[in-house]
C-alpha cells in the first residue's frame, strides 16, 4: 500500500468528537429531539428545521446519520 493510501487508512480510524446530539446543551431540547427522532412520522428534515428555528445549525444527512446509528454516538 503507498503513503497516500495509508494516510486515508489512518484517518477513516481517527474518532471524531461527540455526535451533535451529544454537544446540544439545552437538556430541554434534547428530549424533544430524541422524542422526534423515534417518531417514524417526523422527518429528518422537519428535525433539521425545528433546530434552526431554535438557533442549531446542523445538516440533514447528519441528523439522518444519526437516526440510523452511523455517527460517533455509536463508535
Amino acid at each position: 500500500m503507498n503513503k497516500e493510501l495509508e494516510s486515508i487508512l489512518a484517518l477513516s480510524s481517527v474518532k471524531r468528537g461527540k455526535c451533535w446530539r451529544e454537544r446540544l446543551t439545552d437538556k430541554e431540547l434534547g428530549k424533544v429531539i430524541d422524542e422526534a427522532l423515534a417518531h417514524p412520522d417526523i422527518t429528518s428534515a422537519a428535525v433539521v428545521l425545528y433546530l434552526k428555528q431554535r438557533g442549531v445549525a446542523i445538516g440533514q444527512n447528519v441528523v439522518s446519520r444519526h437516526r440510523r446509528g452511523n455517527c460517533a454516538c455509536n463508535r
